[in-house]
């Protein structure tokens, strides 16, 4: 939908800390990826959306989603999935098309969430050799902009026992994330450097507060919303979920 505030009000709900770094992300005037991380139930999935429906349109840019079916096993499927992305019938003229697209705009590219196979060196080689190989020939009047999500589930306790056995993290363990976004900040190419946001946390109070009271609502409509999200457990999925189920009823109230 080109109107989201119809069907997801919810994406302009707190995360201000974050929101602030895409803003300066957006504006810096070189090629970056963006990692936009937090545990199950942080909804970084529902960051991506902001940025892909409320990302400033200055400076100018457009914005892709690149589609992974399944994860890319190699520097082909990566460049394949791009190049569909790009409704590109060539992958050869990958770079060339890309070179085009940022002569006159940046060229944001949001990518799915990641939640497991954390420990991936294809997918630490795609944002810090990959992606920036593909840009060392243009003119970088424009830039490239990439966001990637990454969730994690929570980590259950582990035994003294498998602590001293020295058993691996669960792949989709916090420990895995973690490995990632360390090999993507401490590999990442000179040319395309990676900006790690604030992890997503719960929302507190004030965020809430703050949202309904710029929400256009009226006072009682705004009690009513406060309510509903404030019945619901503290997680800022089920939260963002409320709003936006919730919505067109509490507009409602008279």
């Amino acid at each position: 939908a080109d109107d989201p505030l119809g069907e997801r009000p919810s994406l302009l709900c707190g995360r201000s800390d974050q929101w602030g770094g895409v803003i300066v992300w957006a504006a810096a005037r070189q090629h970056q990826t963006i990692l936009v991380h937090g545990a199950s139930g942080q909804a970084p999935e529902h960051f991506k959306e902001r940025v892909r429906f409320w990302l400033d349109p200055r400076p100018d840019r457009s914005i892709v989603l690149v589609d992974w079916p399944s994860r890319p096993a190699s520097r082909e499927a990566y460049f394949e999935a791009l190049a569909r992305a790009l409704n590109l019938a060539d992958v050869s003229r990958l770079a060339e098309t890309i070179a085009d697209r940022i002569s006159f705009e940046n060229l944001v590219l949001l990518h799915p969430l990641v939640m497991a196979k954390f420990r991936d060196p294809d997918l630490v080689k795609y944002y810090t050799e990959w992606l920036p190989e593909l840009l060392k020939d243009t003119a970088n009047t424009c830039k490239l902009k990439c966001v990637q999500p990454i969730e994690w589930q929570p980590e259950p306790a582990r035994s003294l026992l498998s602590w001293l056995r020295g058993a691996q993290p669960r792949d989709g363990a916090e420990d895995s994330a973690r490995w990632l976004i360390t090999q993507l900040k401490d590999g990442f190419s000179a040319s395309m450097p990676i900006v790690e946001l604030k992890e997503l946390d719960s929302l507190e109070a004030p965020e809430l507060d703050g949202f309904v009271q710029g929400s256009g609502l009226t006072r009682k409509q705004q009690a009513r919303m406060l309510e509903e999200v404030k019945s619901v457990p503290p997680v800022p999925e089920v939260i963002f979920k409320t709003i936006d189920d919730v919505w067109q009823q509490v507009e409602e109230i008279r």
